[in-house]
This record gives structure tokens, sequence and C-alpha cells, in this order.
């Protein structure tokens, strides 16, 4: 198994408009009695941080989960129900193939 991500909301800023954004989250671990993760893309309505930033989170609060086995992925579905969306003659041949690797 390997891949382990976690989507997590944070709270946006003031001016943004939305109260939370969610991210994704890799390199996943616990350390002083936290949780910790690295963000995996830099956040549109969240200043002062940036992909490759380590923050520490709330497990109770976690909205999805993925990690890939012998080429599959398992959990995700918040990415698959996205994909899902895309009406099939507007996917391109990398969401198909995307699309193929769920369980």
């Amino acid at each position: 198994m390997s891949n382990f991500s976690i989507k997590y909301p944070l709270m946006t800023d003031d001016d943004s408009g939305i109260v939370m954004e969610q991210v994704w989250l890799t390199g996943i671990h616990f350390r002083d009695g936290s949780y910790h993760g690295i963000l995996a893309d830099t956040p549109v309505h969240v200043s002062g941080i940036q992909q490759g930033d380590t923050i520490t989170f709330d497990a109770d609060s976690i909205t999805d989960w993925m990690y890939t086995h012998n080429g599959t992925i398992t959990g995700g579905r918040s990415i698959q129900y996205l994909l899902e969306q895309i009406p099939e003659h507007q996917r391109s041949d990398s969401q198909w193939s995307i699309l193929g690797m769920f369980e």
C-alpha cells in the first residue's frame, strides 16, 4: 500500500466569500500527541500556507481518505464523484484512466 492521503477542511480567509476549503494532505504522521500532514497543493482561499507546508489536523474532521494498493485506488470518493460528473464525451484519456483505478 502507498500514496496515503486525507482530505481535510481548512477555515478560509474572512474575505474569501466561503467558510471552508478542502485540501489533500500526504505524509500523515502522529507526533507529540497530534496528527500532522503535508499540503499536497496550495490552498486558494487560505493565505499564509502553501504546498509542502506541514499542518496539524484533527482526525475527527477528515472528510475523505485514499491510498493505492496494487495499482487500485481505495477510498477517494470525492475525487471519484467529481470525475463521474464530467460527461463521458468530455473526459480526457487520463480522467478515464484514473476512474478505472478505483475499487
